[in-house]
C-alpha cells in the first residue's frame, strides 16, 4: 500500500509565492476599498481626513492575517497524504473529507508544467491535485501510469497561468461600480461582476479540494453580490 507525503521543508519551496501574492492581493484589496470611500465622501464639507489613521491599522491588519493564514497553510499542506491501494487513489487531508477514486473513474491525469499533477474523475469536483513538492514523484508517476497514462502538458493553460490576475479584474470591476458615474460603465461593470461573483461562490462550494471554514468564508461574497445589485439599482434610477 504505497502512501506518499509531502517531503520535508516542502511548504518553503512555495512559502515566498503564496506571502507575495497574499500581500499584494490584500493591499489591493484595502487600497480599492479605501478609493471607493473616499471618491464617495469627496463631496461632503467639512469631512476629516480619517486616512492617515488607517494606513497604519490596516498594515496591523495586512500583517497579522498573512501571519496567521500562513500557519494554517503549512499545517494543512504538509498534512497531505496520498495513497494508492487496490486500484483506487485516496487523498487525505487536515480539515477535508477524505477523496477516493478508482482506476475505472479516471477520466484523465495530468502532470502540469510546475510538477503539480491532477487526478480527475468522472465529475468535474472529483479532482486530486497533488503538489509538486510530493516525496518521491517518480516512483508515484510510474505507479499512476499503471492506473492511467499520464499526460504530460509543456504549457500551462490560460486560466491556470494567469488566474490570479482575475483577483485584480474583480477589484478594477467593483471600483467601476462603486465609484463610476457613467451608466454604461456602470451595467457593463455590473453585470460582469455579478456573474463573476456568482460563478465563484458556486465553484468554492462544491469544490471538495476545501476545508469547511473556507467555504464558510466566501458567503461575505454573497453580501456583496447584493450589494453591488443594490448600487447598480440605486445609481441607475438616479
Amino acid at each position: 500500500m504505497p502512501q506518499f507525503t509531502i517531503r520535508e521543508n516542502g511548504f518553503d519551496a512555495i512559502k515566498k509565492k503564496v506571502l507575495l501574492r497574499t500581500f499584494v492581493l490584500m493591499t489591493a484589496s484595502m487600497a480599492v476599498g479605501l478609493i471607493i470611500s473616499k471618491l464617495n465622501t469627496s463631496h461632503e464639507k467639512n469631512e476629516v481626513n480619517i486616512f492617515p489613521y488607517f494606513i497604519p491599522v490596516i498594515a496591523v491588519i495586512i500583517g497579522y492575517q498573512m501571519y496567521t493564514g500562513i500557519k494554517k497553510m503549512k499545517i494543512n499542506f504538509e498534512s497531505f497524504q496520498l495513497t494508492i491501494t487496490d486500484n483506487v487513489i485516496t487523498r487525505e487531508q487536515n480539515n477535508l473529507n477524505s477523496l477516493s477514486i478508482s482506476a475505472i473513474e479516471i477520466k484523465e491525469i495530468v502532470k502540469n508544467n510546475d510538477g503539480t499533477i491532477v487526478v480527475k474523475g468522472l465529475t468535474a469536483t472529483d479532482k486530486i491535485f497533488i503538489p509538486a513538492q510530493i516525496e518521491d514523484p517518480t516512483e508515484l508517476e510510474i505507479l499512476l501510469n499503471l492506473l492511467h497514462p499520464v499526460t504530460v502538458k509543456t504549457k500551462d493553460s490560460f486560466l491556470r497561468k494567469y488566474g490570479f490576475l482575475l483577483s485584480f479584474v474583480m477589484l478594477a470591476l467593483m471600483l467601476g461600480v462603486y465609484a463610476g458615474t457613467n451608466k454604461i460603465l456602470i451595467v457593463v461593470c455590473g453585470v460582469v461582476l455579478t456573474g463573476f461573483l456568482g460563478w465563484s461562490i458556486y465553484n468554492v462550494q462544491q469544490n471538495k479540494n476545501l476545508d469547511a471554514k473556507t467555504k464558510r468564508s466566501t458567503w461575505w461574497m454573497v453580501v456583496v453580490l447584493l450589494s453591488v445589485i443594490g448600487v447598480m439599482i440605486f445609481k441607475l434610477s438616479a
